[in-house]
């Protein structure tokens, strides 16, 4: 797992709580990505900055560039880990991770991206958007193709493909969760007994088990078996914001950070969802408030982001410690 605060990112054990890298730069954080395949952490900064940074070698920063004008809100690798996409307010844009050269620009979106995600196979990206609709990119073709989906009512804030990439589900600010057949573009399961909205969702291992964080400051797990009837859990008692979360690929492993001090520092919690259960102690992550959070792609480790600058005395530079560096590289 990685967090982000503002300027300075931590990456985790997500077993064990340990903290496995630290980096500190000279921008405010946004957003924060993590490839392990290639060994690169990516951030998208407050001032509009792609920054990608190494893991291996002499951990150095590799790259840099600019995004469109507008707020940041998202920021992922694609399943290959070659490219990176950016959402800034309406613009969604595909980019050479290793040189930042432009491959593709999403035109289209009329309101504003609140997240992308691939399809596990790269060949179809989703984006979810404040006016209400949920955009399904076909990336491997040129142009790329582009299907609206339109069912919600209220703006969509997280949206995530099956494994398989036949289902999509979308989480709403009004708290209705929609199920998507990818083919047919039809809703084929609607959950609407709920009113709080949908603040991160996803799959766990097949289309017919979800997991979201809900703005009640809770986490829900739905399940529908084969009799049809759907069933759920709820893990309350979360007195403090739920200020990000980010769940393991299988879905079996949530990552939280509340907008909470605990004595100095704000905290991550790792969840056990088979267990309904903290697989960790609290991490006392960050000085200042968390801004994001990611699990990589392997669900080993977690990376997290805090806003702790250079004094005015320094020079803005990075320091990388790590004290596993075998797993690291």
């Amino acid at each position: 797992m990685a967090t982000a605060a503002k300027s300075c990112i931590q990456m985790w054990d997500i077993c064990t709580g340990e903290v496995m890298s630290s980096l500190r730069i000279d921008r405010t954080l946004v957003s924060v990505a993590l490839s392990l395949k290639r060994k690169i952490i990516a951030v998208l900064t407050e001032d509009r900055k792609i920054c990608t940074w190494s893991l291996s070698g002499s951990r150095t920063r590799l790259h840099e560039w600019s995004v469109p004008n507008g707020d940041g809100l998202s920021l992922l690798f694609a399943p290959n880990e070659v490219y990176i996409t950016s959402a800034t307010d309406s613009t969604v844009q595909i980019w050479q991770a290793h040189t930042g050269d432009l491959v593709m620009d999403l035109k289209g979106h009329t309101g504003d991206v609140f997240q992308v995600v691939f399809s596990l196979d790269g060949a179809t990206l989703a984006s979810c958007l404040a006016d209400t609709t949920i955009r399904l990119w076909k990336v491997v073709t040129c142009p790329p193709l582009c299907d609206t989906l339109r069912g919600h009512e209220k703006s969509v804030l997280s949206i995530c493909f099956s494994h398989d990439g036949s289902r999509l589900v979308s989480g709403c600010v009004d708290g209705v969760i929609q199920l998507w057949d990818t083919q047919s573009r039809t809703i084929v399961a609607t959950l609407n007994d709920h009113p709080s909205r949908i603040r991160s969702i996803q799959f766990i291992s097949d289309l017919h088990s979800l997991i979201w964080i809900s703005g009640d400051h809770s986490i829900r797990q739905w399940s529908q078996p084969s009799n049809g009837v759907g069933s759920s859990i709820q893990i309350s008692g979360f007195r403090h914001d739920l200020r990000c979360a980010s769940f393991s690929p299988e879905g079996l492993r949530v990552a939280i950070a509340h907008n909470i001090r605990f004595g100095r520092n704000y905290i991550v919690e790792i969840w056990d969802v088979d267990g309904y259960k903290r697989a960790v102690e609290p991490l006392l992550a960050h000085e200042l408030d968390i801004s994001s959070a990611a699990v990589s792609s392997d669900g080993t480790f977690i990376v997290s982001g805090s806003p702790v600058a250079a004094t005015p005395k320094e020079s803005p530079k990075t320091i990388v410690t790590l004290s596993k560096g075998d797993l690291i590289g």
